[in-house]
């Protein structure tokens, strides 16, 4: 008998040991994965993200985070505070196959408009494309724009990154009306490029990494009262820094040592251009320009003398302007 019991023991062990690790792996499975940075949110598979700019179509979107937002979907929208000037920046991933209008926007903030807002939303969608729910942002401005990186060694896609902030934001329900179809564009990938900056030989030109524009909004006083009114958004274009092989070394760095040495006015200060190539090299789809570009600095950059790879110089750009074309 105590046989018996002590194998009944043991046996009714090992299926509470089983169903315990059958929840687990449950739970494992059916726990989202965590999310780092300031604000976490649970990421639910589905459909996609879709834009709408002042009532048109923007374009899908590659992935949406900030405030409740990530990946392509986005969870409880009320962590987005409703409370006007409260609400919390949204970081909003995309390709080079956005709307017009979307672009347009981006071209106003990067010229003579940096203060440009717009009403628009963020739209989600589901697996069979039917629109779920979406939030509203009134009066939406753009923050901060990062440009991708081009490296000829590289196969990524071509993705840009804009960090917007809105005066106020509201979740509604929609129809699951069907979202607008996608775009069939194939994505360039990020070593398809070609570099321009003046006359200089730049054709081997083999990683780029192109400046970050951010775009400071603040407040100033009105006289000596404590009224205040909106202030002119600053828009600060970060340096540029391109790497070439130590064979164009001397050729650049003879337009370099004429600013270094004080040789070169402003007036000598020359364009760039960096243009986005399709998936087989063939076709320019866009170009991004760069205007008043000035040396900051050029040096060889350090290499392991064991190493195989081909030494190469890098050049860091002064840049006054920003310009995207398509």
């Amino acid at each position: 008998m105590p046989n018996s019991i002590s194998v009944a023991r043991r046996l009714a062990t090992q299926a509470i040991h089983f169903v315990i690790g059958v929840l687990l792996i449950g739970t494992l499975v059916m726990t989202p994965p965590a999310i780092s940075g300031e604000e976490t949110a649970s990421i639910y598979g589905g459909g996609g993200v879709f834009l709408d700019i002042g009532g048109k179509f923007g374009g899908w979107a590659h992935s949406v985070s900030g405030g409740s937002m990530q990946g392509e979907s986005y969870s409880s929208p009320t962590i987005i505070s409703q409370s006007g000037e409260a609400v919390r920046d949204l970081d909003i991933t995309f390709g080079m196959d956005m709307a017009p209008v979307w672009w347009a926007w981006i071209n106003q903030v990067l010229g003579k408009n940096p203060g440009r807002t717009q009403d628009m939303a963020v739209i989600r969608t589901d697996f069979e494309g039917r629109q779920i729910d979406r939030i509203v942002l009134r009066e939406a401005r753009i923050k901060r724009i990062a440009f991708p990186l081009f490296d000829g060694a590289g196969k990524e896609p071509i993705l840009f990154t804009v960090r917007m902030s809105a005066a106020s934001s509201k979740q509604e329900r929609t129809t699951p009306q069907i979202a607008p179809p996608r775009s069939k564009l194939r994505f360039p990938l990020n070593n398809a490029f070609g570099f321009e900056l003046g006359g200089l030989p730049m054709q081997r030109t083999h990683r780029v990494v192109p400046p970050l524009v951010t775009i400071e909004f603040g407040r100033s006083r009105i006289g000596t009262s404590r009224t205040q009114a909106p202030a002119a958004p600053i828009v600060n274009i970060g340096n540029m820094t391109v790497n070439v092989p130590m064979r164009d070394y001397d050729f650049i760095r003879d337009w370099v040592d004429a600013f270094i040495l004080g040789q070169a006015t402003q007036d000598n200060l020359t364009q760039a251009r960096l243009s986005v190539l399709s998936p087989d090299f063939k076709q320019v789809i866009m170009t991004i320009d760069f205007d008043r570009v000035g040396p900051v600095r050029f040096q060889p950059t350090a290499v392991d003398s064991s190493s195989n790879k081909i030494m190469t110089a890098e050049l860091e750009l002064h840049i006054e302007q920003v310009r995207i074309t398509f």
